[in-house]
Protein backbone atom coordinates (compact mmCIF):
# COMPACT_ATOMS: atom_id res chain seq x y z
CA UNK A 1 0.00 0.00 0.00
CA UNK A 2 2.56 2.47 1.12
CA UNK A 3 4.45 2.07 -2.45
CA UNK A 4 1.07 3.14 -4.70
CA UNK A 5 1.02 5.80 -2.39
CA UNK A 6 3.94 7.16 -3.33
CA UNK A 7 3.82 6.26 -6.43
CA UNK A 8 0.94 8.29 -6.89
CA UNK A 9 2.97 10.96 -5.12
CA UNK A 10 5.63 11.39 -7.85
CA UNK A 11 3.55 10.88 -10.79
CA UNK A 12 3.62 13.56 -13.04
CA UNK A 13 0.32 15.43 -13.32
CA UNK A 14 -2.07 14.26 -15.63
CA UNK A 15 -3.32 16.36 -18.32
CA UNK A 16 -6.41 17.60 -18.01
CA UNK A 17 -8.94 16.85 -21.34
CA UNK A 18 -10.93 19.88 -22.63
CA UNK A 19 -14.67 19.54 -22.08
CA UNK A 20 -16.80 21.71 -24.08
CA UNK A 21 -20.12 20.58 -22.06
CA UNK A 22 -20.82 24.25 -21.13
CA UNK A 23 -20.18 27.79 -21.06
CA UNK A 24 -18.12 27.46 -17.53
CA UNK A 25 -16.27 24.18 -18.71
CA UNK A 26 -15.44 25.87 -22.05
CA UNK A 27 -13.57 28.51 -20.24
CA UNK A 28 -11.69 26.24 -17.88
CA UNK A 29 -10.51 24.51 -20.56
CA UNK A 30 -9.33 27.15 -22.94
CA UNK A 31 -7.46 28.27 -19.25
CA UNK A 32 -6.10 25.00 -18.93
CA UNK A 33 -4.80 24.74 -22.82
CA UNK A 34 -2.66 28.25 -22.05
CA UNK A 35 -1.46 26.78 -18.49
CA UNK A 36 0.10 23.94 -20.66
CA UNK A 37 1.07 26.16 -23.73
CA UNK A 38 -0.34 24.00 -26.19
CA UNK A 39 -1.03 25.83 -28.94
CA UNK A 40 -3.57 23.42 -30.56
CA UNK A 41 -5.48 22.84 -27.29
CA UNK A 42 -5.83 26.91 -27.58
CA UNK A 43 -6.77 27.10 -31.06
CA UNK A 44 -9.38 24.13 -30.51
CA UNK A 45 -10.88 26.08 -27.02
CA UNK A 46 -12.06 29.07 -29.39
CA UNK A 47 -14.24 29.29 -32.15
CA UNK A 48 -13.09 31.75 -34.81
CA UNK A 49 -16.20 30.48 -37.27
CA UNK A 50 -19.10 31.89 -34.48
CA UNK A 51 -16.40 34.88 -33.74
CA UNK A 52 -16.77 35.99 -37.43
CA UNK A 53 -20.49 34.92 -37.47
CA UNK A 54 -21.10 37.32 -34.69
CA UNK A 55 -18.86 40.30 -36.06
CA UNK A 56 -20.37 40.59 -39.55
CA UNK A 57 -23.61 40.48 -37.95
CA UNK A 58 -22.90 43.29 -36.07
CA UNK A 59 -21.08 45.16 -38.98
CA UNK A 60 -23.75 44.46 -41.19
CA UNK A 61 -26.43 40.95 -40.95
CA UNK A 62 -26.29 40.28 -44.72
CA UNK A 63 -22.19 40.10 -44.44
CA UNK A 64 -23.02 37.14 -42.20
CA UNK A 65 -24.96 35.33 -44.79
CA UNK A 66 -22.07 35.45 -47.47
CA UNK A 67 -19.81 32.22 -46.91
CA UNK A 68 -16.56 33.59 -48.77
CA UNK A 69 -16.70 36.90 -46.05
CA UNK A 70 -17.15 34.52 -43.22
CA UNK A 71 -14.33 32.50 -44.01
CA UNK A 72 -12.23 35.22 -44.64
CA UNK A 73 -12.99 37.00 -41.56
CA UNK A 74 -12.72 33.49 -39.34
CA UNK A 75 -9.00 33.18 -41.19
CA UNK A 76 -8.03 36.86 -40.40
CA UNK A 77 -9.38 36.05 -36.66
CA UNK A 78 -7.90 32.80 -36.73
CA UNK A 79 -4.23 33.92 -38.08
CA UNK A 80 -4.24 37.64 -35.31
CA UNK A 81 -5.08 35.36 -32.24
CA UNK A 82 -2.27 32.69 -33.30
CA UNK A 83 0.12 36.02 -33.87
CA UNK A 84 -0.97 37.01 -30.64
CA UNK A 85 -0.95 34.14 -28.54
CA UNK A 86 2.91 33.18 -29.93
CA UNK A 87 4.22 36.38 -28.75
CA UNK A 88 2.88 36.12 -25.00
CA UNK A 89 0.65 32.68 -23.98
CA UNK A 90 -1.14 33.96 -20.57
CA UNK A 91 -0.19 31.22 -17.73
CA UNK A 92 -3.43 30.69 -15.39
CA UNK A 93 -1.60 27.68 -13.74
CA UNK A 94 -0.31 30.00 -10.47
CA UNK A 95 -3.97 32.06 -10.95
CA UNK A 96 -7.33 30.86 -8.99
CA UNK A 97 -10.15 32.58 -11.41
CA UNK A 98 -13.85 32.18 -10.54
CA UNK A 99 -16.47 32.61 -12.59
CA UNK A 100 -19.44 35.41 -11.71
CA UNK A 101 -22.65 36.76 -12.70
CA UNK A 102 -23.42 34.49 -15.57
CA UNK A 103 -25.76 36.21 -18.22
CA UNK A 104 -27.05 35.36 -21.46
CA UNK A 105 -26.51 38.05 -24.24
CA UNK A 106 -27.92 38.11 -27.61
CA UNK A 107 -27.59 35.53 -30.58
CA UNK A 108 -26.86 33.04 -27.13
CA UNK A 109 -23.81 34.17 -26.10
CA UNK A 110 -22.79 33.82 -22.35
CA UNK A 111 -21.22 36.02 -20.69
CA UNK A 112 -19.21 35.89 -17.45
CA UNK A 113 -17.27 38.28 -14.97
CA UNK A 114 -14.25 36.37 -14.25
CA UNK A 115 -12.05 37.28 -11.52
CA UNK A 116 -8.68 35.90 -10.84
CA UNK A 117 -6.34 35.86 -7.78
CA UNK A 118 -2.53 36.31 -8.15
CA UNK A 119 -0.35 34.55 -6.02
CA UNK A 120 0.79 37.76 -4.65
CA UNK A 121 -3.05 38.51 -3.37
CA UNK A 122 -3.52 40.90 -6.54
CA UNK A 123 -6.43 40.18 -8.88
CA UNK A 124 -7.46 40.52 -11.81
CA UNK A 125 -11.78 41.44 -13.09
CA UNK A 126 -12.67 40.53 -17.29
CA UNK A 127 -15.53 39.76 -19.15
CA UNK A 128 -15.24 36.52 -20.74
CA UNK A 129 -17.66 34.77 -23.27
CA UNK A 130 -18.79 31.73 -24.27
CA UNK A 131 -20.98 30.33 -27.22
CA UNK A 132 -22.77 27.22 -28.46
CA UNK A 133 -21.36 26.28 -32.29
CA UNK A 134 -21.54 22.88 -34.03
CA UNK A 135 -18.39 21.71 -31.64
CA UNK A 136 -20.03 22.24 -28.43
CA UNK A 137 -19.17 24.95 -26.30
CA UNK A 138 -16.20 27.12 -26.63
CA UNK A 139 -14.65 30.55 -25.49
CA UNK A 140 -15.44 33.53 -28.03
CA UNK A 141 -13.97 37.01 -27.88
CA UNK A 142 -16.81 38.77 -28.38
CA UNK A 143 -17.90 42.76 -28.07
CA UNK A 144 -21.69 43.15 -27.57
CA UNK A 145 -23.84 45.37 -30.22
CA UNK A 146 -25.33 48.39 -29.05
CA UNK A 147 -28.45 48.78 -29.68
Amino acid sequence: MKKILLALLFMPPLAISADFSTPEAAIKSLESAYSSKDMKKILEARDFEAEAKLMLMGINPDLAKDPEMLKQTEEVLLLGSKQEIESNIPDFSDLKCELKEKKVLENGVVQFNEICQFPDKGYSEQLVHAYKGSRGWRFISYVPTNK
